[in-house]
């Protein structure tokens, strides 16, 4: 019964602290409480005791109409540990009116340690409490945790708070933005591909929206596409262009990769293919000479009797045909005299003067004046007398004049070189002279007869070396001064 009446009394007393909203400690039994209210001080030393350390506001500056939300920090500032699953009540009174209220189940909290209470019961749909404007006051007051503390007189805190009248909203792209608040405004709507949305912050005040930017979004438009020869090349994709339609046979196709890039394509390229041109064929002569083809070619279309065509072989590479020869074909002209004898004159050997070849004037032999003087052998206009050689000989061609020639066609047995060797007498001036021709082509300079004092003395006159291929050549003997006489002609091959 004892214990039943403490109770009572005890939760008759924190009734009364809670409705005057005084600081007050838990209800005291006669005998158990010093006069300040307080426990002795054995007890003190061994109790927690919650205080309201400092309190916010959430806005931190409400304006009216807002919901406020608000929040404490209790510490325990005694000498012992709050018990564990302590439940315990904050209540927030606005103006002396209860408006909000936190409920916490406490963990144990050792001396010095603290704990935060947000309001969690307001207002109607709501955890704090719809402000109105004006200078407030707030008591926060710890209660219901039936707690024994060092004190109760701390348990009620108590601040001062303003809540601003309700400012004008502003208009932005057809929202209304509220006093304090922010909103992102663009510069343009939309920009071009590869190009950055501008935005800025835009704050409203009470009705004035600071910056300037007009749109509330921005997009970043879609790259576009190349064209190339009517066809479409996607933005970033590549395409493959030459520079020319056709190249020469043997020359390469030059190419470049041109990438588009939001509508312009790299390059200067303009061609989608490249192809190598077949090669050209030549032309000679009228005919068609096909690419890589040969066909052979002469120097001459005749050559004198006794000589040899020269070719080449010229080859058509793309149009180009090598070589310089022109002729398509090549023949060895008839001899314009036959031997005297009707067979060439083998060589090394000697023979006579007189046996120059058959075929007349002009061909076998050029005398200046018509008619043998000599009147001996053979009867054409070659001078011809009896022989006074000591070698003897028969006959012997005389008087030769100046540009008179004389023809023999030998036959060289082998290739190499030869010394010719002529039997002459002159008597008429200090010396006369002669030169070798072997197809009509000379190959001696002037060779000198020197006067042998009578037209009766012979002797030996040698032209330099001269050189043959092996077959029929036909030997002329052109005399470039006069006069002398001719006896016999010696050919010899040199070692």
């Amino acid at each position: 019964m004892k214990n039943t009446s403490r109770l009572l009394l005890s939760i008759i007393a924190s009734l009364l602290c809670f409705f005057s909203f005084q600081n007050c400690g838990p209800a005291k039994l006669n005998g158990e409480a010093s006069q300040n209210g307080s426990l002795d001080s054995a007890s003190q030393s061994t109790l927690p005791d919650l205080v309201v350390s400092d309190f916010s506001l959430n806005p931190k500056n409400p304006q009216e109409g807002q919901s406020v939300i608000f929040s404490v920090t209790v510490i325990n500032q005694g000498q012992a540990s709050t018990p564990s699953g302590l439940s315990t009540d904050v209540a927030f009174m606005v103006d002396g009116i209860e408006v909000a209220k936190a409920n916490l189940v406490v963990p144990p909290l050792n001396p010095g340690e603290a704990v935060a209470f947000t309001s969690n019961q307001g207002s109607v749909g709501t955890n704090g409490w719809i402000s109105t404007a004006g200078s407030h006051s707030l008591k926060v007051l710890i209660k219901g945790n039936n707690l024994e503390e060092t004190s109760t007189d701390n348990n009620l805190f108590e601040a001062a708070f303003t809540v601003q009248a309700s400012a004008t909203p502003c208009q932005f792209a057809g929202t209304s933005i509220n006093s304090g608040q922010d909103v992102v405004a663009y510069q343009s709507s939309s920009v071009s591909f590869g190009s950055t949305c501008n935005s800025e912050a835009r704050s409203c005040l009470n009705g004035t929206l600071s910056g300037t930017y007009q749109f509330a979004s921005c997009s970043v438009g879609t790259a576009a596409n190349c064209m190339f020869n009517g066809a479409t090349i996607a933005n970033g994709q590549n395409v493959t262009a030459y520079q020319a339609s056709n190249v020469p046979f043997g020359s390469i196709c030059s190419s470049q990769t041109r990438t588009c890039t939001n509508g312009t394509l790299s390059g200067t390229y303009h061609f989608n293919s490249c192809s190598v041109l077949s090669p050209l064929n030549c032309q000679f002569n009228g005919a068609t000479i096909a690419n890589g083809q040969n066909v052979t070619a002469y120097q001459a279309s005749n050559v004198p009797f006794g000589s040899i065509c020269g070719s080449q072989t010229r080859t058509c590479t793309n149009g180009t045909l090598s070589g310089t020869y022109q002729f398509n074909s090549c023949s060895v002209l008839a001899p314009t005299s036959t031997p005297y004898t009707g067979t060439p004159i083998p060589v090394p050997g000697s023979f006579e003067a007189e046996a120059y070849d058959q075929g007349g004037e002009g061909r076998a032999y050029h005398d200046n004046v018509k008619e043998n003087s000599g009147g001996v052998f053979r009867f054409e206009d070659v001078d011809i007398t009896d022989s006074t050689d000591t070698l003897g000989g028969g006959y012997v061609v005389n008087n030769l004049e100046n540009g008179e020639w004389l023809v023999y066609t030998i036959n060289a047995t082998s290739s190499g070189s030869y010394t010719v060797g002529l039997r002459t007498s002159q008597s008429y001036l200090p010396n006369a002279n002669f030169h070798l021709e072997i197809d009509n082509v000379p190959v001696t300079g002037s060779v000198l007869v020197s006067n042998t004092g009578s037209w009766d003395t012979f002797q030996w006159t040698y032209a330099p070396t001269i050189t043959m291929t092996a077959g029929t050549h036909q030997l002329k003997i052109v005399v470039d001064t006069q006069y002398f006489n001719l006896n016999s002609i010696y050919i010899t091959k040199v070692p």
